[in-house]
Parts: structure tokens; C-alpha cells; sequence
């Protein structure tokens, strides 16, 4: 934007120098100024509308790429949730059966433990 601004500052510069050093009649070195400066407005006009379609289509592409990661996450997260509480299941009913193991584990060292003093 800096270089846009400074090439037409150039350009501003070299047609108005070139304009008071022509030799021409103050009416025709008038309409010239007023020409020119005419197309200098429009096409900064120019200039600033397509900055401005070029800017709201950047937005809508940002918006767009963010409402799809939005979208990318969340359905992570219910993923993510899925396996957690599946994982937790599986969990439980591993740590259930270690416990009843671990009881008839412990019965069968009683028993075994009985027995021997039983003998003595």
C-alpha cells in the first residue's frame, strides 16, 4: 500500500512540474490540472474498491477456514469423549476381574495356609 501511495505521489509530482514548465496558456495548464487530477481520483477510486473486495474476500475465506476448524475440532472432541468413556468401561470391567481373582487368590492362600497349620 506504501508503494501504491508513493508511485502516485511520483506520478502527482512529475505531471504537475511537467504542467508549470510546458508552454502553455494558464486556461489550457488549468484543464490539464483539473484532468488530471480528475484521473488521479478515479483511479484511486479504483484502487480503493478493489483493496476493499479484496479485503471482504479475505474475511470470508478466513471466516469459512475458521468454521471449519471449528467444525474439525468439535467433532474430535466427541470422538475423543467416545473413546474415553469406552476406555473407562473397559477399565472397570478389567479391574472387576482382577479383584475377583485376587480374591479367590487370597481364599485359595487361606485354604492352603489352614491346612498346613491344621496339621501341626
Amino acid at each position: 500500500m506504501k508503494k501504491v501511495i508513493g508511485v502516485l505521489a511520483a506520478v502527482a509530482a512529475g505531471f504537475t512540474a511537467g504542467v508549470l514548465l510546458a508552454p502553455k496558456s494558464g486556461k489550457e495548464t488549468r484543464q490539464d490540472i483539473a484532468n488530471k487530477a480528475k484521473d488521479a481520483k478515479n483511479a484511486t477510486k479504483k484502487k480503493a474498491d478493489q483493496v476493499g473486495v479484496a479485503a471482504k474476500e479475505g474475511f470470508e475465506v478466513i471466516k469459512h477456514g475458521a468454521r471449519d476448524a471449528g467444525e474439525e475440532v468439535k467433532e474430535f472432541s466427541e470422538k475423543a469423549g467416545k473413546a474415553a468413556k469406552a476406555l473407562a468401561g473397559d477399565a472397570k470391567k478389567r479391574a472387576d476381574r482382577t479383584v475377583k481373582k485376587s480374591k479367590k487368590a487370597a481364599k485359595e492362600v487361606e485354604s492352603i495356609a489352614k491346612k498346613h497349620l491344621a496339621e501341626e
